[in-house]
């Protein structure tokens, strides 16, 4: 596996951003980048990368047959489980899409919702729309993700006290990484 050195040398190379260009606003796609850079702090994995950069794809109105186009096997599977209906609760419904999946998936999705999430308060955040019900449903969410995740848990953990915990201290209250 190569490690993801350069952000955008690596987008170009590797995912192709034709069908995300045309979906995805401006910001939906930069809020993608993000996440997608987001995730190499908690594995370095093309899939996973690729798949952040088209995890709100569908959502937006895309077609599946352009994400089967650009994307492996793999990072198509964790961009479906990553897409949500905007009425359903994300924890529930991540609860119900993986269940009974390999350890690989799971851990896969749960870095590229973790990194989502943190990406969605900080922007709540900086807009002074970080409700407390957001806090607390984002508290369950990474706890849920914390006690779920089965992968490198010290990168997890991590991302979680130096990102998470940093730029939203509230949500280190109710959050027990053990």
């Amino acid at each position: 596996m190569k490690n993801i050195l350069n952000y955008e040398k690596f987008l170009y190379e590797y995912v192709n951003m034709e069908f995300a260009t045309k979906i995805l606003s401006n910001k939906k796609l930069n809020h993608s980048k993000r996440v997608a850079d987001l995730t190499k702090l908690i594995k370095d994995d093309e899939d996973i990368y690729a798949a952040a950069v088209y995890h709100d794809f569908l959502e937006r109105g895309g077609d599946v047959k352009d994400m089967e186009q650009t994307l492996t096997k793999h990072a198509l599977e964790l961009a479906h489980l990553l897409t949500n209906d905007e009425e359903e609760d994300t924890l529930l419904k991540l609860q119900k899409a993986l269940y009974n999946k390999p350890k690989n998936i799971v851990n896969d999705v749960l870095t590229i919702k973790i990194c989502d999430r943190f990406d969605n308060l900080k922007k709540r955040m900086v807009k002074n729309e970080l409700s407390k019900k957001y806090i607390k449903k984002s508290s369950e969410l990474i706890q849920w993700i914390w006690d779920n995740f089965d992968g490198d848990k010290s990168k997890l953990e991590d991302f979680i006290t130096k990102k998470i915990f940093v730029y939203i201290p509230k949500i280190s209250k109710k959050v027990e990484l053990k």
